[in-house]
């Protein structure tokens, strides 16, 4: 009587559960005794509010040291999960399921995160291989995920802080070479400086960008054995399953893409895998309590494989416009603009892009007025290099412009008004020749006696014809280094892209015309432009 009375206390309690994610505990969770693996997936995506659900899974250690994930459809207590010494049952919130491209398919800021912590764990438990020139950039990135730039965290700190190298570098990677802590630290920070205006969410995507390219990112190892007995690995990844050697995680021996199979089914103890050439590739775990977990990965990796070539779902495409909107709002939030004296944010509203043609393709009298006061304004600041004849020219046009007529002009005027050479003729062409301010401007005048007629619009329009023959004109300069390190300029004008010495903006080497197939990219800080 007493045993029953015990075996109906016990079975009548509600199930104790603990969960782990990547960012926290959730401790005493209380879940119905026949609640299945879904109910208690469902509570823990909803208390960390996670919506890109289908990439995570509920992992435990079975009593045989194997790790296996909750079945959704089955009863968390007939799944053989062990009990703790408290009574309880301890999950792992981990990703389960891998996208192919981080950029391409991670929306929420929450999922990066959760998919950065894992990779970063990963790594350094060395569970994922790193060489150690990408595991020092990946560092770079962390730090400026966790601290944010690196010149404005040195001036929060009253002391130079030393970065924990256990969290930021695995240890085959610190004991490949023969570098001090201060060695290590120093090669961190200089690439950390590099990610200076890097938000934490843009950081944390860079790293995962960078990881994603690693061998063995997104592969999951299962313990098989072939039909000959030889003891194996089933990698399972987004692009394919892979059989591998016990002491090789890095190259497949066969690798089957998702392309080449047709289905894997498992009877008998036994897995097998159907290609599309009709070839059956036959295995079994080792061990009999995996079976389930190996089945289920197979089949969800996938089902979601298929599932990224179809449109995407209606909750998937409000969750793209609302990480748009939340990034837009972000990237306004995170710009590092200067405040003014009285805290206000000062802004210049220019010219980003130019026509090529201004005849051809400036219609209103308002955009050439605009584009007529800019690159007035950068020739006379030498912004935009002009020789003197087209100077003259130019000025002569500027000045029918703002004065009309030049005889008409004299005749308002009581007497003679000498010109404003500073607001006509940058400083480097009044320096070339020893000519006097009269001197300038009679060159000016008589050149100006020769747009009579001209309206201020048609003026400005001339000035604009003039000046889109400038070498410089249209062209905006950025300061770039190329793979040999070399500081270069890139020049980005209408009619194309080049590359020019730091002391000469005047003659690209190499020029690419827009007219090319041309593909322009940017991917872990560099640029490439594809012919």
């Amino acid at each position: 009587m007493g045993r029953m009375l015990e075996w109906l206390t016990e079975h009548g309690k509600p199930l104790r559960v603990k969960v782990t994610t990547m960012d926290a505990d959730l401790n005493e969770l209380s879940l119905e005794r026949d609640s299945v693996g879904q109910h208690l997936f469902d509570t823990v995506c909803k208390i960390i509010g996670l919506r890109e659900i289908w990439y995570f899974g509920l992992c435990f250690t079975n009593r045989k040291g194997f790790t296996c994930w909750l079945q959704m459809d089955k009863r968390i207590r007939d799944q053989n999960v062990p009990k703790q010494p408290d009574g309880s049952l301890h999950f792992l919130f981990l990703v389960k399921f891998f996208p192919e491209s981080v950029k391409g398919e991670l929306i929420q800021d929450l999922t990066r995160h959760l998919f950065f912590l894992q990779i970063r764990q990963s790594i350094l438990t060395m569970d994922l291989y790193c060489p150690s020139e990408a595991a020092i950039l990946l560092a770079s990135y962390a730090v400026q995920a966790l601290y944010g730039d690196q010149a404005q965290h040195h001036q929060q700190q009253q002391q130079a802080e030393q970065l924990d190298l256990a969290k930021l570098l695995p240890v085959s990677v610190l004991q490949q070479y023969e570098l001090t802590a201060d060695m290590w630290e120093e090669k961190i920070r200089s690439w950390w400086a590099n990610n200076s205006g890097l938000s934490k969410e843009e950081a944390e995507e860079e790293f995962l960008c960078v990881a994603e390219e690693l061998d063995m990112y997104g592969t999951q190892y299962y313990p098989i054995r072939n039909q000959k007995d030889a003891e194996l690995l089933l990698g399972v990844s987004a692009l394919g399953v892979g059989i591998f050697e016990t002491d090789n995680k890095l190259s497949p021996r066969p690798f089957f893409p998702w392309t080449e199979i047709k289905c894997i089914s498992f009877k008998h103890k036994m897995f097998t895998i159907y290609t599309a050439d009709k070839s059956k590739i036959k295995f079994r775990a080792q061990d009999m309590s995996i079976n389930q977990s190996l089945l289920d990965l197979c089949v969800g990796t996938h089902n979601l494989y298929l599932r990224r070539r179809q449109p995407d779902l209606l909750e998937v495409q409000q969750m793209k416009l609302q990480a748009d909107e939340q990034r837009r709002r972000r990237m306004i939030r995170d710009q590092s603009v200067p405040k003014q004296p009285d805290g206000s944010l000062h802004f210049l509203f220019l010219v980003k892009f130019f026509p090529e043609s201004v005849k051809g393709e400036l219609i209103q009298d308002l955009t050439r007025h605009l584009f007529f006061l800019q690159i007035r304004q950068s020739i006379l600041t030498m912004d935009l290099y002009c020789p003197s004849e087209a100077a003259i020219l130019l000025a002569s046009y500027a000045v029918q412009a703002l004065y009309g007529d030049q005889a008409q002009h004299q005749q308002q005027q009581q007497q003679a008004e000498q010109l404003d050479l500073a607001k006509l003729l940058p400083v480097s062409v009044l320096q070339q020749y020893e000519l006097t301010a009269d001197m300038w401007e009679e060159k000016i005048r008589s050149w100006w006696a020769n747009n009579s007629g001209l309206s201020k619009e048609e003026a400005e329009e001339e000035f604009l014809c003039v000046a889109e023959e400038l070498d410089m004109y249209g062209t905006q300069y950025y300061p770039i280094r190329n793979q040999k390190d070399a500081e270069l300029l890139l020049g980005v004008s209408a009619l194309g892209v080049g590359i020019f010495e730091t002391d000469n903006k005047l003659s690209p080497r190499p020029f690419l015309p827009l007219d090319r197939d041309q593909m322009h990219s940017f991917k872990h800080k560099m640029f490439t432009i594809s012919l």
